[in-house]
């Protein structure tokens, strides 16, 4: 990873979205015998802190599911993948519904705090050479040394 997306990654993780799921097991700090995602830990507090969360469960409630906030589990490992594969993919897409967009949106800001200049914004973008961007993505760098290698080999790639 670039230190672009290991930046991005931490700002996941310490995510309240994160810390639902992460301490769901753990015992409630308000004194009763219960653990917190059966307590007082159930839903998330700010749509800001919690995007993933409020996208989720739009009235602010939880789910039929016994295990919400458990529910974030999986849409929390995509982001993370997300994340380690290219930072594009967090962005919002132009084709995706107007809610969905604003949901995406809110995520990506969320997670590229104060880089979201550096990275280009919250929308994905229409250039393709912007996907090219190694500062975004870890992997091209490898990439370019593992072509360049067979290219000097003359082999076909």
């Amino acid at each position: 990873m670039t230190d672009v997306q290991a930046r991005v990654y931490e700002r996941i993780l310490h995510s309240e979205d994160v810390e639902l799921v992460r301490d769901w097991h753990e015992p409630c700090d308000c004194g009763r015998k219960q653990t917190r995602g059966m307590c007082c830990y159930t839903t998330g507090s700010d749509p800001e802190r919690a995007p993933l969360y409020f996208s989720n469960h739009p009235n602010a409630q939880q789910c039929n599911a016994s295990g919400c906030p458990l529910c974030l589990t999986l849409p929390l490992m995509m982001k993370l993948s997300q994340c380690a594969n290219h930072l594009e993919l967090l962005k919002a897409r132009k084709s995706d519904e107007t809610h969905t967009r604003r949901n995406v949106a809110r995520y990506a800001k969320m997670a590229f705090g104060s880089d979201v200049e550096r990275i280009g914004g919250v929308d994905q973008s229409d250039q393709w050479i912007k996907m090219g961007d190694e500062s975004l993505c870890g992997k091209l760098p490898c990439l370019k040394k593992i072509l360049h290698h067979h290219n000097v080999r003359g082999d076909k790639v």
